[in-house]
């Protein structure tokens, strides 16, 4: 009977220490998510002005390439 007791006893505190583990796990893996959300709320907005960014470059390329076209328009025709 004894010997049932200890071994009782050693299986709880083995599958407490298991759980205990799983709990850190869990903590670690928890603040992981958190520091991986805090890197996407802070990387996209930082997209989104890039590609702010970008669309304004596009239509300022567009611009300059009218007043290109304009302008070689404008000089093949004067000839």
């Amino acid at each position: 009977m004894r010997d049932s007791r200890v071994a009782i006893k050693s299986c709880l505190d083995k599958m407490a220490t298991d759980i205990n583990k799983l709990r850190d796990d869990q903590r670690k893996m928890s603040d992981k998510i958190k520091t991986n959300e805090h890197a996407i709320l802070t990387l996209v907005p930082v997209q989104a002005d890039h590609a702010t960014q970008l669309d304004v470059l596009r239509l300022q390329l567009e611009r300059l390439q009218d007043r290109t076209d304009d302008a070689e328009l404008k000089g093949t025709m004067s000839v």
